[in-house]
């Protein structure tokens, strides 16, 4: 993937409005491993993100 195309650091913390938690100082954003968490009520949205290699996975709770 384009990194010109994966959305920047920014967008994503924007998006799941909070900083990405798990991150390895010594790499750049785009090739650690990026691990988000979004509550909304009784609901939690877990996303972990590897924008190097394309990778994303989704969590839901309720």
């Amino acid at each position: 993937m384009d990194i010109d195309l994966f959305p920047s650091k920014h967008e994503l913390i924007d998006i799941f409005e909070s900083e990405p938690s798990g991150l390895d100082e010594d790499m750049p954003w785009y090739y650690n491993q990026l691990r988000f968490v979004l509550k909304r009520n009784e609901s939690v949205l877990e996303a972990e993100i590897m924008p190097s290699v394309s990778d994303v996975k989704l969590r839901l709770h309720n």
